[in-house]
């Protein structure tokens, strides 16, 4: 690779971009279907069904947006209001992560969600290879591909260390609260006992189970806590971007470059 092609047209900052998609794009793909098949009990053909929708909404709207940029629209403008429809798609999840969310209130978000990949992905393309030519081309191609996976990797795995870390924080939090001096859980002890008592005549036993399932709560309610936050902080981050797209330079954009890059 020939790092000299950063210097050329919009390559760093596309290759900066195509990263920063890879991250959104990976990490939504990775945190979902996690939350739902672990504690909303979807299967996975339940989840994969979920996706589809908004997968085939990308590809329809693909086509569009490509006619858009080849009427000389500049690309990011397009890539701006792909970030900033992420942007509220992964906002709008944070609301979601909640033990009754169920299947169907997923189905808006997810179309949003392709909504915003169908702005990004052409556009993406157009804004990193637009001005280039020949070697240039498809080494900014290349590169951009590149950084898109390694993105979605780097993503998925600060995801997974978020998720720890968060969780241990607020699984702390919330077991400061249980003691004797709270009625709330003194209540919901005694409650689970007297329930677990129809089935186990030992009380010690019953009282055992009563704590048991209390902290498995506690647990859920640590996680949740994390979704929530890792969705908010995302959706921070991809707003921070859609300022820095709309200073970038604009570049004649070759379309059959563009099929041919992608």
């Amino acid at each position: 690779v020939d790092l000299r092609v950063f210097s050329r047209g919009n390559v760093a900052s596309g290759v900066i971009l195509n990263f920063m998609m890879g991250i959104v794009l990976f990490t939504t793909v990775f945190i979902i279907p996690i939350f739902v098949q672990r504690w909303l009990g979807f299967t996975a053909t339940e989840t994969g069904l979920m996706f589809m929708p908004g997968a085939l909404f990308t590809g329809f709207m693909m086509p569009m947006i490509g006619k858009i940029l080849g009427n000389g629209l500049p690309p990011k403008f397009l890539i701006a209001f792909g970030f900033l429809v992420t942007a509220v798609f992964v906002y709008w999840c944070s609301y979601l992560m909640s033990p009754t969310t169920g299947q169907s209130d997923f189905f808006w978000p997810l179309m949003l969600r392709g909504l915003g990949m169908a702005f990004l992905f052409v556009p993406l393309t157009a804004l990193t290879l637009g001005g280039l030519t020949g070697k240039d081309l498809q080494q900014a191609s290349g590169l951009s591909n590149m950084m898109r996976q390694l993105g979605g990797s780097i993503g998925v795995a600060m995801v997974g260390v978020v998720l720890e870390k968060f969780t241990a924080q607020h699984y702390s939090d919330l077991i400061v609260h249980a003691n004797s001096t709270n009625l709330q859980f003194t209540d919901r002890i005694n409650a689970f006992t007297q329930n677990f008592s129809r089935f186990q005549p030992d009380i010690l036993i019953a009282k055992s189970q009563a704590y048991m399932a209390v902290w498995s709560q506690f647990i859920k309610q640590a996680t949740i806590l994390t979704y929530i936050n890792i969705f908010q902080y995302l959706a921070l981050v991809i707003a921070i971007i859609i300022p820095i797209v709309l200073f970038t330079k604009t570049y004649k954009v070759d379309m059959e470059n563009v099929k041919g890059g992608h």
